[in-house]
């Protein structure tokens, strides 16, 4: 027995040697490699692709409430508009032109890239998910241990509880399996998150986080802290769309479309009254002519030139003027949504904010009670006062809760990830010039 006490010191010293030994590695190292490594990366049947290698399915819950590229509507209307640019306003006449177009080029890739390290996050933070569930599903399964070790006391003591058993014993296989296949889903998660940064994350471990962590943190205060009732929710609304809106790369290629647009139908409108006074010299030069130069009776010829010559001058000028009004109506509209949509979403994703913080607090009170109720009832139950039932609900209730605790912290990073995403800064996480740049101009 001795042997066996110093052999497991020995195996839990190794342990934590071992644990210390193994590399840490964080979201900014992720982050920064991934960005080092020119991923192709596309958006298609809301898939974001990588390398035509790895897809995953865009988070539609997540995707609504988004403004960048993390959404196919925000990518298929990008594309759109850039294409348009590019068919209307060629590079080569302007110099004006040609920055829009290059700029409109520069902001793909960056919201690509930036889609993809949204993509990354929403991996990252599984993966601690997982290894918490992995934590609670050993737990588990110590603790159904311990019940079938109670069941042999209880049989010494007369009670007959042979369903018990088996009940106890499907319980164990169960959590087994479902230990299996969470700790098969971490790694395969990992594998995906290793392909993306170019590190092999197989024997790494993921630096945890939580609400306090500076990287998701504005001036060393949660961000639901400016949060913390509706005025201020509203307030910060405003200041944050404001902010968008005014470095948007869509909102800005949209305000030179329609400016250039307004621009065009101005000169249409001088170019028609210089048409219409021209048209008026030509009707008085044909007046002027002589009978033997007109073709039939000099009054019907009078009155079919003042008639139809303005009318066939002006048609072709006129039906572009109507194509361009219709135009200029369609791009005003377009802009017009897009900054209620970017409002909208900004407002959506500070109320989950708002709602994520909230719940960490409840259930972590949820978490605590059931907690303190397991431990009563395992001390009946070892007292045989209840049947395995009742234990068993209230381990599941314990088990649950804190799984439920252990997620609300991630849910929460999520959501300020979303709005790191939403500022157009979501490399904020490793990039103290962004972060400052959030601090100051918004916050």
């Amino acid at each position: 027995m001795v042997y066996k006490v110093i052999f497991f010191l020995l195996f839990c010293i190794s342990n934590i040697f071992a644990q210390e030994n193994r590399q840490i590695i964080d979201l900014k190292q992720l982050y920064k490699n991934s960005l080092k490594d020119n991923h192709k990366i596309n958006i298609s049947n809301n898939n974001l692709i990588i390398d035509d290698k790895l897809s995953f399915k865009i988070d539609e819950n997540k995707s609504k409430c988004l403004i960048g590229f993390y959404c196919q509507g925000n990518y298929n209307s990008f594309i759109i508009l850039e294409q348009f640019a590019k068919k209307n306003y060629d590079e080569k006449k302007t110099k004006k032109n040609k920055i829009l177009l290059d700029e409109l080029e520069k902001q793909k890739k960056h919201k690509l890239n930036d889609a993809m390290l949204f993509q990354l996050s929403l991996l990252y933070f599984e993966v601690l998910k997982l290894k918490k569930d992995e934590a609670l599903l050993k737990n588990r399964i110590s603790l159904v241990k311990e019940s079938l070790e109670l069941f042999d006391k209880r049989k010494k003591i007369g009670l007959k509880e042979e369903d018990d058993l088996k009940s106890w014993k499907t319980e164990l296989e169960n959590t087994k399996n479902d230990l299996k296949r969470v700790t098969n889903l971490k790694k395969k998660i990992k594998e995906q998150l290793s392909y993306i940064a170019k590190i092999n994350l197989e024997d790494k471990i993921l630096q945890d986080y939580h609400m306090q962590s500076k990287e998701f943190t504005i001036l060393n205060e949660t961000v639901a802290f400016y949060l913390n009732n509706s005025q201020k929710i509203t307030s910060m609304t405003s200041k944050i769309s404001d902010y968008i809106i005014d470095n948007n790369i869509d909102i800005k290629t949209l305000n030179y479309l329609i400016n250039s647009k307004k621009s065009t139908l101005e000169q249409t409108k001088k170019y028609k009254k210089e048409l219409e006074k021209s048209s008026e010299d030509n009707i008085k030069q044909g007046k002027n002519l002589s009978n033997e130069h007109k073709p039939w009776d000099s009054k019907k010829f009078d009155k079919v030139i003042e008639e139809k010559l303005p009318l066939y001058i002006n048609a072709k000028i006129t039906q572009k003027e109507v194509q361009d009004k219709a135009l200029l109506q369609n791009l005003t509209y377009t802009l017009s949504n897009k900054k209620i949509k970017i409002k909208k979403n900004v407002n959506d994703v500070l109320k989950k904010i708002v709602s994520s913080y909230k719940t960490i607090n409840n259930t972590s009170i949820s978490s605590n009670t059931t907690r303190k109720n397991f431990v009563f009832i395992k001390k009946l139950y070892d007292k045989a006062n209840i049947d395995m039932k009742t234990l068993l609900d209230s381990q599941n209730s314990m088990i649950i809760s804190k799984k439920n605790e252990n997620n609300s912290q991630y849910d929460y990073l999520e959501n300020i990830i979303m709005l790191f995403y939403n500022t157009n800064k979501i490399r904020a996480v490793f990039n103290n010039s962004e972060k400052k740049q959030l601090e100051t101009q918004i916050f």
